[in-house]
């Protein structure tokens, strides 16, 4: 499974880099890296926001982070994603909002907190 494979490695490379195993700043610094290369690679696919908002969930799990910070972590990186793959798409602000709550949903984020990432 590719997502969880780019957590996995993702935290590797984090405690190759001298952070402390099992610390929660190896576990954030991973995660945010693997969903940053699964977001983003997705959108180089043209994969739909829900798929990056899911695949996204997948690598922050594998890269070991609290359960309570994987939507938000995941939906932050899938929004982001979502809306630079829309607005390049040449999408109108409103699908590019659209395309942006979608990639929050499929990460988990409650409905009323996307708009805050």
């Amino acid at each position: 499974d590719p997502p969880a494979e780019a957590g996995r490695e993702a935290r590797q490379a984090a405690r190759g880099a001298g952070l402390a195993e099992n610390s929660a700043s190896l576990a954030n610094t991973a995660g945010r890296a693997a969903a940053w290369a699964v977001v983003h690679q997705l959108a180089h696919e043209k994969a739909s926001p829900e798929r990056m908002g899911h695949d996204a969930v997948i690598a922050v799990r594998a890269a070991g982070v609290f359960a309570e910070q994987v939507p938000r972590m995941a939906g932050a990186a899938a929004v982001r994603a979502a809306a630079e793959a829309a607005v390049s798409a040449g999408k109108s602000p409103r699908e590019v909002g659209l395309a942006a709550l979608a990639a929050a949903e499929a990460a988990g984020v409650p409905h009323d907190e996307a708009p805050a990432l």
